[in-house]
């Protein structure tokens, strides 16, 4: 999988294998986004939970900062 970001504000994650379908297509943001960065590692620790998924963040032109 990969990350992709458009100039209307979306993040794609695409399946790079086989056709490069994309899987997800999510609005967050109100203006562009300029990055994306996935987590150094799927196990995640907030508080005493610990979640065993890839989180993904972008930034974005309207100086907001998403989680997904």
């Amino acid at each position: 999988m990969a990350a992709f970001v458009c100039k209307l504000g979306l993040v794609f994650i695409v399946n790079l294998r086989g056709t490069g379908k994309i899987l997800y297509k999510m609005r967050g943001h109100d203006e562009d986004v300029y990055s994306v960065a996935w987590s150094p590692s799927s196990e995640i620790r907030i508080g005493d939970e610990l979640y065993s998924e890839w989180l993904l963040a972008s930034s974005s032109r309207d100086r907001s900062i998403r989680l997904w």
